[in-house]
C-alpha cells in the first residue's frame, strides 16, 4: 500500500488499484476519479501491455513489473520517481516506461 492508495495483483497478472488518484498514482485516467479524487473500489488498471509479475505502491507513485521484466511507473514525478526529468513530466495518469518519451 502507498500513502493513500493500494494496488492488488490478481492471479492472472491483472493489476487493480484504488484509493487516492492524486497525480495519477493509480494509473487510472483522471476522469475515473474526477468527482472526489479517489476511487473507492478496486478498478482494473487499463492499458498495461500484458500480465504483471510484481506491483508496488509508493508514497505518490506506483510501479509494476510486467511478465517479461519491463518496469512501468505512474503517479508523481516530483522527485524523479518516474525515471524521467522532473521538468519534462510532473505526473502521469498512465503507466510509463522510465526514460521513454
Amino acid at each position: 500500500a502507498g500513502a493513500r492508495h493500494s494496488l492488488a495483483l490478481g492471479m492472472s497478472g491483472v493489476a487493480f488499484a484504488w484509493g487516492s488518484n492524486a497525480e495519477g498514482c493509480l494509473g487510472l485516467p483522471a476522469s475515473t476519479s474526477a468527482a472526489t479524487g479517489s476511487v473507492m473500489l478496486p478498478r482494473m488498471v487499463p492499458g498495461l501491455p500484458g500480465p504483471c509479475r510484481h506491483i508496488a505502491a509508493g508514497g505518490r507513485h506506483s510501479a509494476v513489473i510486467m511478465g517479461k521484466g519491463s518496469l512501468l511507473l505512474a503517479g508523481s514525478n516530483s522527485h524523479g520517481q518516474l525515471g524521467r526529468p522532473v521538468a519534462d513530466v510532473a505526473c502521469s495518469f498512465e503507466f510509463l516506461r522510465p526514460g521513454s518519451p
